[in-house]
């Protein structure tokens, strides 16, 4: 039986409204970066590296970021 491993990214200063990930349905997984991006009630969206275990990029708005993606078109990378 597999454990699963629970990580905490602290950065948001408010409640993270979406997240998003690539998976495969039971695992994250990503051909590029192990990436995450989140958006929150705090008015940013935070691309977190998960080598690192941190934010990357922050990306601020003056309202709630209330949904995130990747896109999987190479060019928009």
């Amino acid at each position: 039986m597999e454990t699963a491993k629970t990580v905490v990214l602290k950065g948001h200063k408010n409640a993270i409204l979406d997240l998003h990930w690539i998976s495969d349905g039971s695992q994250i997984l990503s051909a590029r970066l192990p990436l995450i991006v989140s958006g929150s009630d705090d008015g940013t969206a935070k691309l977190w590296d998960m080598r690192q275990r941190g934010v990357i990029q922050a990306f601020p708005d003056k309202y709630q970021i209330t949904a995130v993606s990747f896109s999987d078109a190479a060019d928009n990378w």
